[in-house]
């Protein structure tokens, strides 16, 4: 962070000028990880600016005028960030929505889920009670080892969306059944239910999916196992469409954090469609010509 500029500075009073809590305001929402990402109240925000800015919050908050300041900068979409009013009075970054993350593409963007021992055990379980129910196509004498795998990674990644959003998360519709077949690993209940398969295979040349024969599912989540740890590592997510179509390598997945945002619109009880639409909506240009602030209507551009 630059240096901080005050309106007023006394002590016990420090309020920051607007460009400074503004820009505090859009450090502290890119620093949020993946699994925290989500539209942020105007007063919480302010919270998390001015401790960006290393400035005590109990003096910055006596002044209405830093709220004030910071929700205008987000209504003015300033750093990219972008505001939705009442009921919800949020805000949140317009890159958030810019899925087509190719050329932004960040390890940053990866989830690992730590080592757990119960997870481990839990696939040695599931593996051996399902491998007599399921079909070896090429006749492995490691079946069953290869099928325990594949949960690992599975049971991680589905632990980890329980664990966060519990309210959210729900089994597989085949859960309990160890004959009946199933597209889904979990489902997601967030506006409507989603079906949900974890996708731990990748093909030779790097990519996942693009078998036909795949049970349909909403979102497929890409990940794999790190090494021979226990340590699961989360790439992002596709649409069944995409899956099936050619398959998806890492780069080309919409990242994580989408699908966290909406998840934590959904717990806190915000309208995750307001805050896309606002999010998606063109931004107006303006220009500044001989020292005069003109209007450009017609060029029009999405900051993401």
């Amino acid at each position: 962070m630059r240096d901080v500029r005050f309106v007023q500075s006394k002590p016990g009073c420090e309020v920051p000028d607007r460009t400074s809590l503004w820009s505090g305001a859009v450090h502290a929402l890119e620093r949020l990880s993946p699994f925290d990402t989500r539209a942020i109240r105007t007063g919480d925000l302010l919270k998390l600016a001015l401790s960006e800015l290393k400035i005590s919050t109990e003096s910055a908050l006596a002044s209405a005028r830093s709220k004030e300041d910071l929700r205008k900068a987000a209504e003015e979409s300033l750093g990219g960030m972008v505001y939705v009013g009442r009921p919800d009075c949020v805000v949140a970054l317009r890159r958030w929505f810019d899925t087509q993350q190719v050329d932004a593409f960040s390890a940053d963007e990866f989830v690992d889920v730590p080592f757990n021992g119960r997870i481990i055990e839990r696939a040695a379980i599931e593996a051996m009670r399902r491998s007599p129910h399921t079909l070896n196509k090429y006749d492995r004498p490691n079946h069953e080892e290869i099928m325990m795998a594949g949960y690992i990674v599975e049971f991680a990644v589905g632990h980890a969306i329980a664990e966060r959003w519990p309210t959210v998360y729900l089994p597989p519709t085949n859960d309990g059944s160890y004959t009946d077949p199933a597209g889904d690993d979990f489902r997601l209940l967030a506006e409507r239910m989603y079906l949900v398969d974890v996708s731990r295979m990748r093909r030779r040349e790097g990519t996942y999916g693009g078998v036909k024969w795949k049970l349909p599912a909403d979102l497929h989540i890409l990940a794999e196992r790190v090494g021979t740890s226990g340590v699961v590592r989360i790439f992002g997510y596709c649409t069944h469409e995409q899956f099936v179509k050619g398959g998806v390598t890492p780069q080309y997945a919409l990242p994580f954090r989408a699908l966290a945002l909406k998840l934590n619109c959904e717990v806190d009880g915000v309208n995750y469609n307001k805050v896309m639409e606002r999010a998606l909506a063109p931004v107006a240009v303006k220009r500044y010509s001989k020292g005069q602030k003109t209007w450009n209507g017609d060029q029009l551009r999405l900051l993401g």
